[in-house]
């Protein structure tokens, strides 16, 4: 049996001149809604957050959330219909939904896309660097990868095929290095991105993320382990280091791939990764003068890749 709602339990006008409202909650289709002294049924079943008519619309209308143009109608819209575009239709498809959905999107996105003046562009002045004389301890990696307060053996897993294999080696790891005078610790880098066959769209920003991870200067010594095959490997990210200038041969590392098996590659890391650890293959901290050589990252690896600095003299950072 359908539902007889005000149009306060049923919605949001984020802006008095909007022609579309945000569902509540979960609607039914078939919902009847009263706005304004008038009645209007709902299509189809509307998920929570999602958006509905209020008002006619015709193609090539705009539709109006929060004061702003988000899409067009590309058919006649009448109050109560569900607003869904083809990527909207896309979705919910293949999440199979309980309800029945639209046939055919029936707006389409509104994008508009800045474009740069360069004639009127005019960049600011960078602001000098204040010389403040403090130091802190730190790892001299060279002036391409700066200074890191943070010595780690980093196990990389290239892409998601990897992900199991470098925590499980870390695990086997951990023991071995001891967090004085030395490596600070064995730390996994696992993620979620580059294991299908077809490139991924945020391939620059994974390879970009990767590559910045293995040249920072937290860390001393990176294992990257792939499966071969993925989209993202390690055939690909060194290609694009070594393409965009990341000075991978200041950092001790090894590319290794799963081409043995999952006991066998575990067996190869583990003995690359402990032949890295004898405190004399070790780096070691050396006072550094100036914390604009400070560099940070995001913690993607747990709240050890933070740096915790504390500066010598008046004033910490």
């Amino acid at each position: 049996m359908s539902e007889n709602l005000p149009f306060d339990q049923a919605g949001r006008l984020p802006v008095p001149g909007d022609n579309v409202a945000i569902a509540v909650r979960r609607l039914e289709g078939g919902t009847r809604i009263t706005r304004q002294g008038a009645e209007f049924v709902l299509s189809h079943t509307v998920l929570e957050g999602h958006r509905f008519a209020v008002l006619p619309i015709a193609p090539g209308e705009p539709l109006l959330s929060w004061g702003l143009t988000f899409g067009e109608a590309v058919r006649p819209l009448a109050p109560g219909d569900y607003l869904c575009n083809a990527r909207i239709l896309a979705a919910l498809r293949q999440r199979k939904v309980d309800f029945p959905l639209p046939e055919e999107e029936n707006f389409s996105d509104y994008l508009v896309r800045y474009q740069l003046n360069e004639a009127e562009f005019r960049p600011g002045s960078q602001v000098a660097r204040e010389d403040d004389g403090l130091t802190f301890m730190g790892f001299e990696r060279g002036a391409s990868r700066g200074v890191g307060t943070r010595n780690h053996l980093l196990v990389l897993g290239t892409s998601s095929h990897t992900a199991s294999l470098v925590r499980i080696l870390v695990e086997r790891l951990h023991e071995q290095a001891e967090p004085s005078g030395g490596f600070d610790g064995v730390v996994a880098m696992a993620h979620t991105e580059g294991g299908g066959e077809e490139q991924p769209n945020n391939l620059d920003f994974i390879l970009r993320t990767l590559a910045g991870a293995i040249v920072h200067p937290n860390v001393g010594a990176v294992l990257a382990v792939d499966d071969g095959a993925e989209a993202v490997n390690n055939a690909r990210l060194r290609e694009f280091m070594t393409a965009q200038g990341y000075p991978l041969e200041h950092v001790t590392h090894r590319f290794i791939s799963m081409d043995k098996g999952f006991a066998g590659t575990l067996a190869e890391g583990e003995r690359i990764a402990r032949g890295w650890l004898p405190p004399e293959q070790r780096d070691r901290g050396v006072w550094v003068l100036g914390r604009h050589r400070l560099r940070t990252m995001i913690a993607v690896c747990g709240p050890r890749w933070i740096p915790r600095v504390k500066i010598v003299g008046q004033t910490p950072l």
